[in-house]
């Protein structure tokens, strides 16, 4: 609802879905970001004195927006000289005219202007339809730890020296699998890269929280726990809703491992186990955080093992 907008315009409302790796959406809302300056830059356009020298396809007093963005759109410095341009006005690239100054224009503004007029005769970056239904999997290989980004925004289309809002907003639908480098907060544990995999090493007692999970449907927990040699401890990862003062969810149990055989050759590769417990159902609809709290049975016994992996299971 808008007071200056005598009817909702859907063709300014953008939707779009991407897949990112790990926590970084930034990568995911490129495409998005694209789409969304160019309709600010359109709809910007209509509130200021742009029409009164600047057709779409013809030329007027000063040239059409579609040979402009074919004229500059590979320039690899496009948006920093057109928008100076804008501002600082020019004549004599498209004949004797001179194109007045808009010092008074801000910087990104005058981006958003750019940005609509490139993208006339730029490769379309389409929206998807402000209803309907969506694969999860957008036909593309899914690697552990990506996260699918939905995202919409829409720009209203100004007035007469009134510039255009954008409200936006995004869910995010988190993989199954959890990518440990989006674990921020933790005690005792470690992170590391090995192999090109996020790791956790794990101490003999300590705890770390995962962020805003859903937990609805998750029925267990799956880790998997990789070691180079032993003895390791046994050990339980107790799981908990929220914080250490929540609800007891369930528990992972490991039940050790022996030390190497006295004269054997080194394994070149590192032990494995996956291990897996139930956890109660939440089913209050909420994002909560996932605290985990490993103890183990024997501190003294040393070793060190990594969790490679985690995952919440609805099985």
């Amino acid at each position: 609802k808008d007071k200056e907008d005598t009817a909702s315009d859907l063709s300014n409302l953008i939707v779009s879905a991407d897949y990112a790796e790990g926590t970084d959406k930034a990568g995911a809302s490129m495409g998005h970001q694209v789409l969304s300056e160019a309709m600010m830059g359109k709809n910007l356009m209509q509130s200021l004195d742009c029409k009164a020298c600047h057709k779409l396809e013809e030329k007027s007093v000063g040239p059409a927006y579609n040979d402009v963005s074919k004229k500059y759109l590979k320039q690899t410095d496009a948006v920093a000289y057109l928008v100076g341009k804008i501002q600082k006005g020019g004549a004599g690239v498209w004949g004797e005219v001179a194109m007045p100054a808009h010092p008074d224009l801000k910087d990104n503004d005058a981006r958003q202007l750019v940005s609509y007029i490139l993208s006339l005769s730029a490769e379309k970056i389409k929206s998807l339809p402000e209803k309907g239904s969506l694969n999860a999997t957008l036909n593309k290989p899914v690697k552990p730890g990506g996260n699918l980004y939905i995202s919409a925004s829409y720009t209203d289309r100004g007035g007469n020296n009134i510039k255009p809002l954008t409200g936006s907003k995004t869910l995010t639908l988190r993989n199954s699998s959890y990518d440990l480098s989006g674990v921020n907060t933790m005690d005792g544990f470690s992170k590391m890269s090995y192999g090109g995999r996020n790791l956790m090493l794990v101490p003999a007692s300590g705890s770390f929280t995962i962020d805003s999970i859903d937990l609805t449907s998750i029925k267990s927990i799956a880790m998997m726990l990789g070691w180079q040699a032993g003895p390791l401890s046994p050990s339980s990862f107790d799981v908990y809703l929220d914080n250490a003062n929540g609800k007891k969810l369930g528990t992972i149990n490991f039940e050790g491992a022996p030390a190497a055989v006295p004269g054997a050759k080194p394994s070149a590769t590192p032990n494995m186990k996956m291990l897996s417990g139930p956890v109660e159902p939440v089913t209050d609809g909420k994002l909560h955080n996932v605290y985990v709290a490993v103890k183990a049975k024997d501190p003294k016994m040393g070793g060190t093992a990594a969790i490679t992996m985690l995952q919440f299971m609805q099985k």
